[in-house]
């Protein structure tokens, strides 16, 4: 009855330890699959920067136009007859 006994207690081992290395495996499949997804937040968010950036910068070419049409306008004005 002993030996029933412990080799019931080696295969309920070997069964834990089973399940934890299926269970480490499978935590760093998901860590990997996060720092593969913060990878790609941080790329979005330097696009997103780098986006914003341009159209600030348009905004600004933009005005800049305005006020040139503006002027030019006025000067059209000045020679008409």
């Amino acid at each position: 009855m002993p030996r029933k006994s412990l080799s019931l207690i080696e295969e309920v081992i070997k069964q834990i330890n089973n399940l934890s290395q299926k269970n480490a495996a499978s935590i760093n499949e998901q860590n990997k699959a996060s720092q593969h997804a913060n990878e790609s937040i941080q790329k979005i968010s330097q696009m997103s920067v780098s986006s914003s950036d341009s159209m600030m910068n348009n905004i600004q070419v933009t005005h800049e136009l305005n006020k040139l049409s503006d002027e030019l306008h006025q000067l059209t004005h000045r020679f008409k007859i």
